[in-house]
Order: C-alpha cells, then structure tokens, then sequence
C-alpha cells in the first residue's frame, strides 16, 4: 500500500489540478484508515529514551497526572448547540476566546508512574491513548472593534481591558509562570485539515515531553478540517495572522513571561512568519535588540513550512527574521505533501526549498547561526511516514532536535547534528541517536535532569556528511534569503 501511494504521488504531475486534489484526498482517507482511528501517544523522542536526559524529574507535584490540561487561544466560532464532541467549527469568529481544555493520556486510572515509564520507551508495553476530556470557555479575549480613532496608534483592542475571560485567562497564566524559575510560555499553531479537538490534543502531547514547563498555549485558528478545502484554510490561517500579532503583544505586555516560543507547523507557519513581519514594520526604528527585548519572542520552530519560498523571502526583507531570537526551519526532501502543494501553486514551498537554494543563499545562511536550516530527509530514512509531513512530531530523531532547541536555545552543532553543504544547514547522521543519549547541557541549560548512575563524557567531533548534490537552479538564484 505505501508503494502503491508514493508512485501515485509521484505521477499526480502528469493530471489536472482537479483531478489531483481528488486523488489527494482518497490517499488522505487511505493513510487514516490504516493507521486507525484512535489517537495514541506520540512517539518518544530518541533524547527521552531510558538512559538519555529525563524530562520529566522537575515535573512539579500538582502536573505529576495523566490529565494535561492547556490553555487555547482561537478565532474561530463556536460549533453549533448541541454538537459538544467539537467544541468549535473551522468558520471565522470576529472575536478572539480563551479557554482551558484538559487532555488525558492513556486510562483514567493509569498512574503517573506508569506514564512516565511508557513514555521513555521506545517500544511501548502499551501505547497510551490520547483522549480530549473536557474544555472550558472563559470567553472572549477581546471582539472586533470598527469605530476606532484612525489617528491612534496601532494598540489592543479596548475590549481587552475589561473581558472578565481575559482577566481570569491573565490571571492563571501568571500564577503558573509564578511557580518557575524561568518563565516560558509555549505557543502552538496547528496546520491545514486540524479541528479544534485534534490541535489541542496534539498541543498536550508536546506540552508533556516539554515536562509540563511553563505555560502552554494551542492557538487554533480557523480550518475547515475538510480534505477539500484546502485553499479556504491557507486564507483562513491569513485571516488569523492580526489576531495572532495582539495576542503576542497581549503576551508580552501582561504577562510575567520571560520567554514567549512557538511552534508552527505547515499551513500554519505563515501565521507567525506574517505576523513577525508586522511586528517588525510597527517597530522599524528600534534595532533587533530592542525588538527582542520588548517582544520577548525567544525559540520559533517552523516544521514543513507551507508557505512559499518567495513570500517568506519578503517577509524576511521586511524583517520578520529580526523579531525572534532563535528559529529553526525544519525541511524535508521526502514531504510529498510540499511537493504536491508546490506543483499545485506552481511555486517552491519553503519546507522543501533545495532546489531554489544557490551560492548566495547559502553563504547567507553560514552567517545566520540563529536561523538554522534542517534537513530532516535521513531522518525520515528511519522512520518511513506515508507522507512525511508531520515528522515534528512522529519521528523521533526530528522531535528529539525540536525539544532540545525549545528548551535550550543550543546551537545546531551543540544539538548533535551534522553540518552539510560547509555549515550552511544541518542534517542528522546515521548514529544521531547515540550521539544525542551522551550529550551534555551546559549548566545554564541543565532544564533536563541526566541520570546520576551514568557517567556523561563529551562528544566528539561531528563528522560531516556529504555535501549536497549540485543544484541546478532555473533562472539564477533567489536573493535575500535571510
């Protein structure tokens, strides 16, 4: 059946767009009717695995459940009366709702002990179930306003000082950050065909492996969820990108956050890549320092970016790269769905760039040890997907580098992974794994707890794979890649 997939996908050039989203869409049913309909506990990430770092030894004792509860922020309208199992529909609300939804992984009465052990293993004695079970509404963050000022300047809404939702959602959020040392706020922005019910679940997954540090957000703006809609969900993921840049101001200004890092995935990344690029133009006469500072946008992770690779090049000479401190670009030669995206637009996703990457490009990226291009194909080597496009979060290899940057901030080589192409981006060699069970986190870093029977030596050096296969790029190459 996989082989059967991959050919199709790779003959879809050769039929008619229409034809192609149809023949799309079946294979999406064909992929969810093989891997079933219950949603289980992601695998765990290669650097969690018993004899590795441990997430989970400064979980506090009130997080020591199996009931991880995340915050939700969503512009999207509340699903019809009656219809609970949803929560909200995939329609564009005018108002932005904060809530709390509680996620249970596994049984109810399976016991922390038990999670924590089966979720640092490799091959699970039981693969806990992910379960949404409950969610509540504290209301609207804030609602549209038309009759404002136009001589003011670009600010919050007014209706953000007095929603007795956003006092009580600001209230919670600065009483958990109160309990940390380090004040970290995760943001997480779903992608294309995502309900509410599947982004928040996957939110509370990562928030897990996170070891329930900080506070943790699922931004869950409007998609339809429906195979065919495809188009309509990369306009409504543009329409949240205003919504998504007050929240952040919202954030930054109100709460006690030292850090705000967000992780975005597919159609989803334009969200934070358009609303850093306004943020940028608002604050154009204060340097990346200040910006950075006032902003507090600490680690961003694109993964399989959806976006094309031209767009994300204005954004960035808007700026957009000058607002977070840290990014990390996940891109894979293997997503077929990119590749499908890409044929469909006519246009190079930025999650599958290669081919548009020449000299200026990459001499552009060895200067950028902040902004880090990774090539996640030999991961993926490892752990054949369907389609590839959700690696972040069910490979090991490429989850265990995703935790390691959110929570650490590290450099790429410091991450154990292997420079390609002189330094200019990175992948993961063939012992990745035992490469990242040794490592050794500087002491400002030590959020991970190492195991005190096991002695940690330091790594050697990172051997260099082969550099790329040369690139022949149609019509010169493309500039300002920053």
């Amino acid at each position: 059946m996989k082989r059967t997939i991959h050919c199709v996908l790779d003959r879809l050039s050769g039929i008619s767009p229409f034809l192609a989203n149809r023949c799309v869409g079946l294979l999406l049913v064909a992929c969810a009717l093989l891997t079933g309909c219950g949603q289980t506990l992601m695998p765990t990430p290669a650097i969690y695995r018993q004899g590795g770092l441990d997430p989970f030894v400064s979980v506090r004792p009130e997080d020591r459940t199996n009931l991880v509860p995340v915050y939700y922020v969503t512009d999207r309208e509340p699903a019809k009366t009656g219809d609970i199992r949803q929560y909200y529909s995939g329609r564009r609300s005018p108002d932005l709702r904060v809530g709390q939804a509680r996620v249970r992984i596994g049984s109810p009465d399976l016991s922390w002990e038990e999670l924590e052990r089966e979720s640092r293993l490799e091959k699970r004695d039981r693969n806990p179930k992910i379960t949404l079970a409950d969610v509540i509404e504290y209301g609207p963050l804030w609602t549209r306003e038309y009759n404002r000022d136009p001589n003011r300047p670009v600010e919050l809404p007014e209706s953000a000082n007095r929603s007795p939702g956003g006092q009580r959602f600001l209230a919670e959020v600065n009483q958990r950050l109160s309990k940390f040392d380090e004040k970290n706020i995760y943001i997480y922005i779903h992608g294309y065909k995502n309900s509410f019910n599947s982004s928040v679940t996957l939110g509370a997954q990562l928030h897990h492996y996170l070891g329930r540090d900080g506070v943790f957000i699922n931004y869950a703006w409007p998609s339809r969820d429906k195979l065919a809609l495809y188009s309509v969900d990369k306009g409504n993921s543009m329409f949240s990108v205003r919504n998504f840049r007050l929240l952040l101001e919202y954030l930054a200004e109100r709460t006690e956050a030292d850090h705000i890092h967000i992780i975005a995935h597919s159609a989803g990344t334009g969200v934070p890549v358009a609303a850093f690029a306004e943020m940028s133009l608002l604050d154009f006469e204060k340097s990346a320092q200040e910006i950075q500072r006032n902003r507090k946008i600490g680690n961003v992770v694109l993964a399989a970016p959806d976006i094309d690779l031209e767009i994300y090049i204005n954004a960035s000479l808007d700026g957009s790269n000058r607002v977070p401190k840290r990014m990390t670009l996940y891109a894979s030669r293997e997503d077929r769905a990119l590749k499908l995206s890409g044929w469909l637009f006519s246009m190079v996703r930025l999650g599958n760039p290669f081919k548009m990457i020449g000299p200026k490009e990459l001499t552009a990226l060895r200067k950028s040890k902040d902004r880090v291009v990774v090539d996640v194909t030999p991961a993926q080597s490892q752990y054949e997907k369907f389609l590839g496009h959700s690696y972040f979060h069910d490979n090991p290899w490429v989850s265990s580098d995703l935790f390691l940057f959110l929570k650490t901030g590290l450099e790429a080589p410091d991450r154990c992974l292997s420079p390609i192409e002189d330094g200019a981006m990175w992948t993961f060699a063939e012992d990745y794994p035992s490469r990242v069970q040794r490592i050794r986190l500087p002491a400002a870093k030590e959020d991970f707890a190492e195991p005190a029977s096991r002695t940690i030596r330091p790594l050697p050096p990172v051997q260099p794979r082969g550099p790329l296969e040369e690139i022949d790029v149609e019509g010169g190459s493309v500039g300002g890649f920053r």
